[in-house]
């Protein structure tokens, strides 16, 4: 990360050993759309007509557009528009609807009775991204206590959904893996040159009672 813009911060204590972590969540800028950043989504394409009108569908047909024939048009009703045509490139987002139906069903393995669950919910996950109904962000943990010796220690992951937000229990498992691997760095750093053991919750208090 270049830089970080704060969306909000937070504290997290530890269920078993007590100790507080100061946790801040930023905009994780190096994510991209999700449909970019994976494969397992729908179909989209980018058009420089509405789909869903028969009469521009029609106009490229006659024109003899090569993408544009009678199995396109067959599906073009169905598509739905992700994002408004840009003004200066005249190109929109469509979700090609019935493609993606097959897709959940050969490339994700979703049963055929559950294919249209499966890409409604795709579609409303990309188009959500699209039209900033949520973003990416990252999450910072550290020892809430600024005069323990390890305060200024942190570990940082990003590519975490906004909609953690609205998920307690999610966002809890979370936090609790990262306070994990932070403790883990701060063990692995003070026991440098002795032999690594696991860390547990006993390693845990002895590092957090030392000054």
């Amino acid at each position: 990360m270049t830089y970080r813009d704060t969306v909000q911060t937070d504290t997290y204590t530890n269920p078993d050993t007590g100790v507080e972590y100061k946790v801040t969540y930023w905009l994780d800028h190096q994510q991209g759309a999700p449909d970019h950043e994976f494969d397992s989504h729908g179909h989209i394409l980018t058009l420089d007509f509405d789909p869903t009108d028969p009469y521009e569908v029609q106009e490229r047909m006659d024109a003899g557009h090569s993408l544009i024939g009678e199995e396109f048009a067959m599906r073009a009703p169905l598509m739905r528009n992700i994002t408004p045509y840009r003004r200066l490139k005249k190109q929109g987002l469509w979700y090609d609807y019935v493609t993606s139906l097959n897709v959940a069903v050969k490339e994700w393995g979703v049963s055929p009775e559950n294919a249209v669950q499966a890409v409604e919910q795709d579609f409303k996950y990309i188009y959500g991204w699209y039209n900033d109904e949520w973003y990416w962000i990252g999450i910072t943990v550290q020892r809430a206590d600024e005069d323990d010796p390890w305060h200024y220690t942190t570990h940082s992951v990003g590519g975490y959904e906004s909609l953690l937000f609205d998920d307690a229990q999610g966002r809890n498992e979370v936090l609790a893996e990262l306070v994990h691997s932070l403790e883990s760095e701060i063990y692995h750093e003070f026991h440098k040159d002795q032999l690594c053991l696991p860390l547990d919750t006993a390693a845990v208090i002895h590092l957090t009672n030392y000054r």
